[in-house]
């Protein structure tokens, strides 16, 4: 049962890394230098941290099919990290993007949820 959990979790999380950077398409988007245009369209719309969503879902796949609580817990350490990484970015972005940005937040969710369905900004 925990190994397939863990490849579930593993592959949703690769797919969703992967669906967050194809549209950036550029060292310098993913970077941050270049900031000339918000990115709201397909999997963005589902998550406004695809990157790292699909890190710490494979993190956890990869815990529950080693059955290694400390790569669990490596998991957790990070989603935790991550979860104040993202209210920082979150003000970063804000300061770039202005209103559109604000706009964004209202249509989709921090962490992962269909478009068009309540969020929890």
């Amino acid at each position: 049962m925990f190994i397939g959990l863990g490849i579930i979790l593993t592959l949703a999380g690769t797919v969703l890394y992967a669906l967050g950077i194809l549209p950036l398409r550029s060292i310098r988007r993913m970077s941050g230098v270049d900031t000339n245009k918000l990115i709201t369209e397909g999997v963005f719309s589902w998550t406004r941290n695809p990157q790292n969503v699909g890190w710490i879902l494979f993190l956890f796949g990869v815990g529950l099919m080693a059955r290694s609580w400390l790569a669990l817990g490596t998991a957790a350490g990070f989603a935790l990290v991550f979860a104040v990484y993202v209210l920082m970015e979150e003000k970063h972005l804000a300061g770039i993007y202005g209103e559109s940005y604000q706009r964004y937040k209202v249509q989709s969710h921090r962490y992962l949820g269909w478009p068009g369905s309540d969020r929890r900004a």
